[in-house]
């Protein structure tokens, strides 16, 4: 009977799951918090792998109990190790762990582009600014189905060459989600070479 009411569990935990991840979401770990709080628990990237620390503190009339755990999960390679998420699910019963996909870049003689993941997202809820070289990209997707609110944000930035042509960087978002960055290149852009003399202090 014990094994049977585990398997209830994980498949309900699976169930809300598929129902509370935004579209585009990498998933990495669904964590059911049983008496802890979100705010009992820590998340930390390491390398390629996600660390949840959880510590948990009850009183009691005679003193306290304590109770903590330690899990770690592979990141998957496709995930941005720096674009880590994490929240509960709207009863506050499970921990989703999340990622965005790695940038794409491809850099070649006289063009440049990079490839982001925005599916799920309109154009008006990307916002993309160009600063010198650095390019910061940022979008913030809400939606409501079956009376649940979902929210996602998505935050980069990105250091363009130093040959890039900024007066050509362009954006294209397709159907499918992926927000396409490309620019011309000049190497005449490049910083020239040049010999500093050293004087002697009289």
């Amino acid at each position: 009977m014990a094994l049977a009411q585990r398997q209830e569990v994980g498949k309900s935990y699976r169930r809300r799951r598929r129902e509370l991840s935004p579209k585009g979401a990498v998933k990495i770990a669904f964590v059911p918090l049983y008496h802890y709080k979100p705010e009992e628990i820590t998340l930390e990237v390491d390398n390629d792998n996600v660390i949840l620390h959880g510590k948990h503190r009850s009183e009691r009339e005679d003193g306290f109990d304590t109770s903590e755990f330690k899990r770690v999960f592979k990141l998957p390679q496709e995930v941005d190790p720096t674009a880590i998420t994490s929240r509960a699910t709207q009863n506050g019963d499970a921990l989703i762990i999340e990622g965005t996909k790695r940038v794409e870049e491809k850099t070649e003689e006289g063009k440049f582009e990079a490839k982001f993941d925005f599916s799920g997202f309109k154009p008006e809820e990307i916002s993309i600014q160009l600063h010198g070289n650095e390019l910061s990209i940022s979008g913030k997707h809400a939606s409501e189905d079956s009376g649940n609110y979902r929210s996602r944000d998505y935050s980069r930035t990105l250091l363009l060459p130093d040959d890039i042509v900024v007066g050509s960087v362009t954006s294209c978002l397709s159907k499918e989600g992926q927000l396409t960055i490309e620019a011309s290149r000049d190497p005449a852009l490049l910083p020239g070479e040049r010999s500093v003399d050293v004087i002697m202090e009289t």
